[in-house]
């Protein structure tokens, strides 16, 4: 499987956000394999935040920039501003 495989994979669910175990389990790939695609393409995006078990999250940017509104990019910027 690739980076493109793995992309669509992302792209077909209605989620915006996936842990690596979450696309480990759907793809039957190790997690070390996903963790190496995803942070060696410049198409994916990881969020600041962690899911509910403080796994990273990650996205297409694709996605990311469709579900992003404005008050949540505004923050972000204001937030980078103020730490």
């Amino acid at each position: 499987m690739n980076k493109d495989e793995i992309k669509k994979i992302m792209q077909d669910d209605d989620k915006t956000w996936f842990t690596i175990s979450n696309l480990s389990e759907r793809t039957q790939m190790k997690e070390s394999e996903i963790q190496k695609l995803i942070t060696n393409s410049s198409e994916f995006a990881q969020s600041s935040s962690r899911s509910p078990d403080g796994e990273n999250l990650f996205s297409t940017r694709d996605d990311f920039q469709k579900s992003g509104n404005i008050v949540n990019r505004l923050l972000g910027a204001f937030k980078n501003r103020i730490d």
